[in-house]
């Protein structure tokens, strides 16, 4: 006769506390492979990094991104007025060149 235990003999006690362990292994197994791969951990401190930051963003910056900065849009103004097309033209060339 062999010893095995059908599903008849065992308790709902003994179920539960088989799942219980299952679970817990299979958590543990998780943690470890989470653990172990970097690419998974960067990205998780990367989204966390993000979300943290929209989160606290409004407590961070004390003005309303409504309002308008009339001296920085001032000076942007007076900046880009006296950029050319060939200065553009000029930039773009040698960013060309960087790059390549």
């Amino acid at each position: 006769m062999s010893q095995e235990l059908s599903m008849n003999d065992l308790s709902m006690n003994d179920l539960s506390t088989i799942k219980k362990q299952m679970k817990q292994k299979q958590r543990t197994l998780f943690r470890k492979k989470f653990f172990s791969n970097k690419l998974a951990l960067t990205g998780t401190i990367i989204m966390t990094v993000i979300i943290m930051v929209t989160i606290l963003t409004p407590f961070i910056i004390s003005t309303s991104p409504y309002t308008l900065d009339t001296a920085y849009h001032q000076v942007l103004n007076t900046f880009l007025a006296r950029i050319t097309m060939v200065e553009i033209y000029l930039v773009v060339l040698c960013m060309g060149h960087v790059f390549h």
